[in-house]
């Protein structure tokens, strides 16, 4: 009769652990399916940053090369109100 309650405690046992090992094994699953949003998330992120700094570059340079014709045009004479008009659209 011992060996029997051994052999049922046992199984219990086995059936507990298999049990906690398919919970185990889920939260590793979700965790490493959140794991890899988070990365494609982070990447995605990382490359509209890169897009962005790219256009503020651009951006940049741009009104940096109007403003130095600008500037020569009204060393030459030409219509002072153009630089104020181009900073306001700047920050429009």
């Amino acid at each position: 009769m011992l060996a029997r309650q051994y052999n049922d405690q046992l199984a219990h046992e086995i059936a507990q652990l298999r049990s906690e090992a398919e919970r185990v094994r889920d939260r590793y699953r979700k965790t490493r399916d959140n794991r890899a949003k988070l990365v494609a998330k982070r990447n995605e992120v990382r490359r509209r940053k890169a897009e962005m700094e790219q256009a503020y570059t651009e951006f940049n340079d741009e009104y940096r090369e109007k403003l130095e014709v600008i500037k020569e045009k009204k060393q030459a004479g030409g219509n002072p109100n153009e630089l104020t008009e181009l900073k306001k659209k700047s920050v429009a």
